[in-house]
């Protein structure tokens, strides 16, 4: 953004927070939290909940050439063997030693370092934590430049249908801490849990046409549809259309 933004600025700024993006954060490497399939290291964001702290880190492979560096089996053991992420994933797996080797890195505490829930909190503290830190700088950024920011949160199928079955949010603390600050925000779950409510049928079907990993045609309809009215509100001036129709 800051690249384009110098060539084509914009007073009003719209940060899209997909649920996984939380996560994404803290990737230094896709691949370990993703799998096999071939994925990209990324900048990233290392937190300690303990102090409070952030720490900005570069993509480790920024260039085309840089990336043969993932074939070198030496070079990615004693790159990633200490990551925090690879230590969350064999956590998950039920490596009692990894699960106290994040939670040290972290600067959380498990009272169970066997248990996965816990191993998973910690996880996701984290990576909400790193998520407010990337909306702090959004705001720096629009406020330091005289624009206007809305955050948006999106979220895959799985999140959305636990909303819809009244399960806990798994980022109320974020929730909780985007409320008391002076920034619009518009969560998806609401606009889903008001369209479920006029439905008959169990979550899943009701879901099936909206997402195919992410939205499908109809997801994205769905999503635009749902944010209109409440972006057409915080413009000023509003597009042609809403002026001549509130004229």
């Amino acid at each position: 953004m800051l690249i384009v933004e110098r060539e084509y600025p914009a007073e009003y700024v719209i940060l899209n927070v997909w649920d996984d993006d939380h996560f994404r954060n803290l990737d230094a490497w896709r691949s370990i939290r993703m799998g096999r399939q071939g994925r990209f290291t990324l900048p990233h964001l290392c937190v300690n909940l303990e102090s409070g702290t952030v720490e900005e880190r570069e993509n480790l492979c920024k260039t085309p050439e840089e990336l043969y560096r993932l074939c070198d089996a030496d070079w990615v053991w004693e790159t990633f063997g200490d990551d925090p992420i690879l230590h969350a994933v064999m956590a998950r797996k039920g490596s009692v030693e990894d699960a106290s080797a994040m939670a040290q890195s972290m600067g959380g505490e498990l009272e169970n370092a066997g248990s996965d829930a816990e191993v998973y909190s910690l996880h996701t503290e984290a990576a909400l934590f790193a998520t407010r830190f990337v909306i702090e700088k959004a705001e720096a950024f629009t406020k330091a430049n005289g624009k206007k920011l809305l955050v948006i949160l999106s979220f895959g199928s799985h999140n959305v249908a636990n909303a819809l079955k009244g399960e806990p949010f798994f980022d109320q603390t974020f929730l909780d801490w985007l409320a008391a600050k002076d920034v619009p925000m518009i969560d998806l779950r609401d606009a889903f849990r008001e369209e479920y409510a006029t439905y008959r049928g169990d979550v899943q079907t009701f879901l099936a046409p909206y997402y195919i990993g992410h939205h499908t045609p109809r997801g994205n309809f769905f999503f635009a549809w749902a944010i209109k009215d409440r972006i057409v509100e915080w413009l000023d001036p509003k597009p042609l259309p809403y002026q001549i129709a509130s004229d």
